[in-house]
């Protein structure tokens, strides 16, 4: 999952200067891969002031160049944003105009991350605008509880306590679901989580998203099935219901979607009731890494 990501020369800096193409473990060049796995944030304003750090230097005014010229030809990787867009908020904590034009970018971003070694007085402040600083020694820590690592894919065994909040766990999730068009869920006790189903996942996914689901009998009949995910509710999605005929055909809960794997250990059972969540792991990956997509045998029944 990209995030959108503000980058400092300061990080650069350090980059274009200690890149070691032959060393596979050369901490500048995770540093540089780390980016590229985002969004870069840019605008004019802030490629003059990286203009105006690199020109000085041959060797990194070269690195530089090569680097924007890199990052500039696929469009995923960088987004484009208003030039001027200063926050007199945010210009309150500096008089460095730099580090003004680089904040302001980051806090009128969807992320609100900074990859920054300049900035480490401004941190206390800088989360009153839940704008998160990351500095050189923390970009590559994977073990970090913090708001970057909850998206940095893969996303290996994600721990959900009992008793935490569901409502939180489904502002999580939509932030992987949200674009997704085309889904294809696994689980054979959706109608008895249906209230879950709707409230914290189906109420993410963009109008007339393609949602097939697989799931099976267990104390409720067809008609029920039928009857529950035909309701009017449910319109908004184009909305197909495939029956697996026997535990035996399928036991795990997964989610496929345009671009990524979900792997929910108890299903949609993990939002719970009360709007307290049941224990359960999630694990999320790029649907390209996955080795099988094989769907359960299954009969289409809506």
């Amino acid at each position: 999952m990209k995030r959108e990501i503000t980058v400092c020369h300061s990080i650069l800096s350090y980059i274009f200067e200690n890149l070691n193409p032959f060393d596979k473990e050369n901490f500048a060049d995770l540093l540089l891969k780390e980016i590229q796995r985002n969004k870069l944030l840019l605008n004019d304003d802030l490629e003059q002031h990286y203009e105006t750090k690199f020109q000085s230097n041959p060797a990194s005014w070269q690195a530089y160049l090569a680097w924007i010229i890199s990052q500039k030809q696929y469009p995923d990787l960088v987004k484009r944003v208003q030039n001027g867009s200063l926050n007199p908020n945010i210009n309150a904590l500096t008089q460095d105009t730099y580090e003004q034009c680089l904040l302001s970018i980051c806090e009128n971003s969807v992320d609100k991350i900074v990859f920054s070694d300049l900035l480490q007085s401004l941190a206390p402040a800088l989360r009153n605008f839940d704008v998160f600083l990351m500095e050189q020694t923390t970009i590559l820590d994977r073990t970090a509880q913090n708001a970057y690592n909850d998206y940095r894919f893969p996303i290996i065994r994600k721990r959900i306590s009992q008793g935490q909040s569901s409502s939180d766990l489904g502002q999580w999730l939509s932030k992987i679901i949200q674009t997704e068009t085309d889904i294809t869920i696994i689980d054979n006790y959706i109608y008895q989580n249906q209230r879950s189903f709707r409230t914290h996942f189906l109420a993410y996914l963009p109008q007339n998203a393609n949602i097939k689901i697989y799931t099976l009998l267990d104390r409720i009949t067809q008609q029920q099935l039928i009857r529950e995910f035909s309701r009017t509710f449910y319109s908004q999605w184009n909305i197909e219901v495939w029956l697996i005929p026997d535990k035996g055909e399928q036991h795990d809960r997964n989610i496929f979607t345009n671009r990524y794997h979900i792997a929910i250990g108890k299903g949609f059972g993990v939002f719970g009731n009360r709007g307290q969540t049941a224990q359960s792991d999630i694990s999320v990956d790029f649907i390209d890494n996955i080795a099988d997509r094989t769907l359960p045998n299954a009969r289409k029944i809506l």
